[in-house]
């Protein structure tokens, strides 16, 4: 993906929050399913590679959908802005953020690296591009899909465990 077909959705913070959102959580859910799938027929024990389960009271429900994007999202500003120090090549920066980001998530449990590193990259991409209006409005293009995301997540998780 070439950041400059996310770029001519520029128009219109809100628009471009509301595109990133697919753009992020389809092919993300994919490369999970995927990655879940190679892993399962290879024999590994997906229990010991999945993130740990989470309780869903209303301060982690909380957490996962307000505090710990708004943090990863501060994080993640900080990231792009040493990757900047080595190039300018928005691409590599977004692709290298990514990586990073989608790493520090596969500490917390490997598989989850494969659900979340085409979601950096597109949050990253947001954040680069609209950085050149202004830090806030970068923040925010990274941050609401990733609220968005999370949210849908939160409702799947809660879904899914009240039919197992």
């Amino acid at each position: 993906m070439r950041l400059e077909s996310l770029a001519t959705q520029k128009k219109s913070l809100l628009n471009f929050c509301c595109l990133s959102f697919p753009l992020a959580l389809i092919p993300s859910t994919i490369f999970y399913i995927l990655a879940s799938s190679i892993l399962r027929w290879t024999g590994t024990d997906l229990e010991t590679i999945k993130a740990p389960e989470q309780s869903l009271t209303s301060t982690a429900v909380a957490f996962t959908i307000l505090v710990g994007p708004a943090l990863e999202t501060l994080i993640l500003a900080l990231i792009i802005r040493l990757i900047l120090i080595f190039t300018k090549r928005k691409n590599v920066v977004a692709a290298v953020s990514a990586l990073l980001v989608a790493g520090i998530h596969g500490t917390i449990g490997p598989l989850w690296f494969f659900g979340t590193v085409w979601t950096f990259f597109v949050l990253s991409s947001g954040y680069l591009i609209w950085r050149e209006e202004s830090f806030l409005k970068a923040c925010t293009a990274a941050l609401i899909p990733h609220m968005l995301i999370n949210t849908t997540v939160v409702l799947a998780t809660t879904a899914a465990s009240l039919y197992t």
